[in-house]
Formats: C-alpha cells, structure tokens, sequence
C-alpha cells in the first residue's frame, strides 16, 4: 500500500473515522502526483459520503475536477503547493470537515494582534440609556433584535438605528472594550440580514451573514453567537430541540420517529468518540457505510 508521507489526513464519516499516516520524509519536495493519488483512492473507497456526492454533483464534474488537479499535482514544486492542491480537491465534497496538513512543519507560534490606544479611543461610540433601553425591551410584543444579548465575555444592547439595529457594549470583562462602544452593526439585505462585527482588538469583519435561531439566539457567521438576556420569547418545540443539539456538549441522542433517530457527535476528540460508540451500540444504532 501506498504510504503518503509527512501528512496528517483526516476526513470525516457517519461513524467517525479518523485515518493518520506520518511516515517521516526529509525535506520539502515531494511526489504530488503520488501523494493526491494515494489520497485520492484512499477517500473513494472509505468515504461515507463519496456515493452521494458523485450522485448529487455528477460523475463528470468529479472526473473534471479530479483530472484538473491531478495535472497540476504533476507540477507542484513543494509540499506547500501540494498541500493546498489536494485541499482544493477536497472543497468538492463537504466543506468544513476536511483538511490535510504537514505533520513535519514547526508550528507557528499565533500572532495577537492587540488594539493601540488610538483605535480604542477613536471607536464609535452610542449613548445607551439603561431605563430608555429597558423601555424599548418593555414595549415589545413580537420578537425583535432590540434586548440586551449576551456572548461572553460580551453583554451588548441592541437598539434600532436609521440602518438597522447595533450591538452596543453594556460589559466586557477582561477585554479592552468599554460600555458605550459599537460592537456591531445589523442591516437590511434584502429579507435578510448583513452584519459588520469588530473583534477584539477592534478589527472589522464586514458583511457577514446573520442568522436568527428562533426568537432568542443571533449568529453573526463564524464570529458569535449572541443570546437574549432580556425578556426572552417562547420558541417551537422544534427549535429548543434544535437549541439543545447545537449547545450539547456531548452526544446527543433523540428519538424523532419509529423508524429514525437523530444522533449528534460534537467534537472529533476521541473521548467524545469513545462515548458516541457506547451510546450507539447502546441503543442497537445501525450504520450503513
């Protein structure tokens, strides 16, 4: 069998199989072509998935894809090239769950980018009123974004605005952030929202989708997830299941009809894996891979 050397490769199926080869090769060169061969076998063979992608996407668009990269795999000059090759061959499948790194690289220590004192001090600004805020909350009869919201360490109160509604910081314990400031921005685009949200050292990420989970949860895509910590609103028995999917920990099992269970593993941590295997065969689960 071919081994691929100095790569960690993982990729998910529906039992959590978790495949790593690190076979230790000196140097930066290596044989793309016959690693993104290997791999690519590798993944068709053992893929839950696979089937149901080539069925949703076309075996054509898989065959072009794969030949476009198998080309050019042909070419790469290092293993940096044909790291990121054979991750662009992976984002014809499931994004997300998918990725491939050099297990011989030195890691790189993370770069903090603080704040200057400048940014802080020159960062919008709105004057909140506590009673006028709680006035606002109080007159609401339908579910809205105006509330005080929490994703730690940030409370925020949300209040309408000529553009839509912003996220003002009411506390931000052990952050540079102080009361008043703007910690984000929701407008109108289209039937939807839009969102401009400043990290924590005051650097913006702007139009990024947002997402109302019912009546008491704003994800802003990939930054947070902001809860209602005001005057909540009564969700649908679907939505709090869907809430206690999304905030397990754990594994979580339900049974939704006679002939089907909803399963959900939330980490690719082995001891998480560990326990999904026991409530599983605890339950007689059948998987068909």
């Amino acid at each position: 069998m071919k081994v691929i050397k100095n790569f960690f490769f993982w990729f998910m199926l529906c039992n959590s199989f978790l495949l790593s080869i690190n076979k230790a090769r000196g140097g930066s060169q290596c044989d793309c072509h016959a690693e993104f061969t290997w791999i690519k076998n590798t993944f068709e063979k053992n893929d839950a998935g696979f089937a149901y992608i080539l069925k949703e996407k076309g075996q054509k668009a898989y065959d072009l894809h794969t030949e476009e990269i198998m080309n050019m795999a042909k070419t790469a000059k290092n293993k940096a090239d044909c790291i990121n090759l054979i991750y662009r061959w992976f984002k014809f499948f499931r994004k997300g769950h998918l990725g491939i790194v050099d297990l011989k690289e030195e890691p790189k220590p993370a770069q903090i980018v603080e704040a200057d004192e400048n940014r802080i001090k020159k960062h919008e600004r709105l004057t909140l009123k506590e009673n006028e805020l709680n006035r606002l909350i109080d007159k609401q009869a339908e579910p809205s974004p105006i509330g005080i919201w929490e994703s730690a360490p940030y409370k925020v109160g949300i209040v309408p605005t000529d553009s839509g509604y912003t996220g003002v910081v009411l506390d931000a314990a052990g952050t540079p952030w102080n009361k008043g400031q703007v910690k984000f921005k929701l407008y109108k685009n289209g039937e939807n929202y839009r969102a401009t949200i400043w990290l924590r050292n005051f650097t913006a990420r702007e139009n990024l989708s947002v997402e109302f989970i019912g009546n008491n949860i704003i994800h802003i895509d990939g930054m947070a997830f902001f809860v209602r910590k005001s005057k909540a609103f009564q969700d649908t028995p679907l939505v709090k299941s869907y809430i206690s999917y999304l905030y397990s920990n754990r594994p979580y099992f339900e049974q939704i009809s006679e002939k089907a269970v909803y399963v959900r593993i939330p980490s690719f941590d082995m001891s998480v894996y560990q326990v999904s295997i026991c409530l599983i065969k605890d339950r007689s689960i059948a998987f068909f891979v």
